[in-house]
């Protein structure tokens, strides 16, 4: 598969942590990095072992500095060659696109599938210090193949309840996956509006209570994700 990708500050140009759907993924730059400011690719091992010492930010602070030195806060990863060079990784690790803040960025992003290949019980190796395991593989296809399930039953559910099924099986593959948790509260949250619009406000509020401690779970296991925390703020004020 390929996308041809231009990414203007005028429609966002980042994207949250995701994975992609594939083996490997390759960002290519298409123009100058003098054309643009800002962009490139973060992952999410890079922003869970940063530990920054924010006394070195407010000196002024009485709070006594960590014992240990500052940890620099990552950059955002970019091809260092300039047009047509790339950067490649596998595709099943947590990354998020950050902030075209001038200019445009033009990248096209290819991502790389196998057909009819004997999946490996062995762990897929990455660039950090930990493995992907094919129990990791078969969650991330959990996750993200809902609507593309081929069945006349189940393609008349409700997208939400798809979600809730697909994300429970995520789960069961692999409990630990704070992804999961928080497509999980989503589809949750919108269960809960469909009760609500149904005049059954009581299972209405369960499903969100279910939704908050969903999100809960998410924010404790994937700390880097600023959307488990946003959206468990938002459904909190539901709950007021």
């Amino acid at each position: 598969d390929l996308s041809l990708t231009p990414t203007p500050v005028t429609a966002g140009a980042g994207q949250p942590l995701h994975r992609d759907l594939s083996l490997v993924s390759v960002n290519i730059m298409l123009n100058d990095p003098g054309e643009f400011q800002g962009g490139g690719t973060f992952f999410e091992n890079q922003l869970r072992f940063c530990q920054h010492d924010v006394t070195a930010d407010h000196p002024s602070t009485n709070t006594k500095p960590h014992s240990s030195p500052p940890t620099r806060i990552p950059s955002p990863l970019k091809p260092s060659g300039g047009v047509g060079h790339c950067l490649l990784h596998s595709s099943l690790e947590r990354h998020a696109g950050a902030n075209t803040w001038q200019g445009v960025r033009d990248v096209m992003v290819i991502f790389v599938s196998a057909i009819g290949q004997q999946a490996s019980t062995a762990p897929v190796s990455t660039s950090t210090s930990h493995a992907i395991t094919p129990t990791a593989i078969q969650s991330s296809l959990l996750k993200q193949c809902m609507n593309e399930w081929q069945d006349e039953n189940y393609a008349i559910l409700p997208p939400f309840l798809r979600g809730i099924c697909h994300n429970r099986l995520a789960l069961t593959v692999t409990p630990t996956d704070g992804e999961a948790f928080q497509y999980l509260a989503n589809s949750l949250m919108a269960c809960s509006e469909a009760y609500y619009h149904g005049n059954n406000e009581d299972k209405s509020l369960s499903i969100l209570q279910l939704a908050c401690l969903c999100y809960q779970r998410a924010c404790d296991l994937s700390p880097c994700d600023g959307r488990s925390f946003n959206n468990l703020g938002l459904a909190y004020t539901k709950l007021r």
